[in-house]
């Protein structure tokens, strides 16, 4: 997520459903966090400043094909490209406590 105020109210959201968060605010630094240490499941926006979501999304699972991977976007995700990349599912901003915690139960 590259909005930092919205980044700030998911990692809150999420650190409440009782989560561990690493929050990156562009594809290059989700990236260099997915080489460094494992995830059950990353929340990411189609729209980045520097990669394109899908882009991003293909490259993340190519590293960790069984993390679970749903997209947070304020427009509709595609839900072919989303079957061919392998992510699992997609929320329409803005997002509530109750989205987030239907996606990561």
């Amino acid at each position: 997520e590259d909005d930092e105020d919205a980044a700030e109210l998911l990692q809150l959201f999420l650190a409440h459903l009782g989560c561990d968060v690493v929050k990156s605010l562009c594809g290059t630094d989700a990236i260099d966090a997915i080489n460094e240490q494992r995830f059950d499941h990353v929340l990411m926006d189609l729209t980045l400043p520097d990669y394109d979501g899908y882009e991003l999304a293909r490259a993340l699972k190519a590293k960790q094909s069984d993390c679970k991977l749903t997209i947070v976007s304020g427009h509709q995700a595609d839900k072919d490209i989303m079957t061919s990349i392998g992510i699992d599912s997609a929320l329409l901003k803005p997002v509530t406590k109750d989205d987030l915690e239907s996606v990561i139960s």
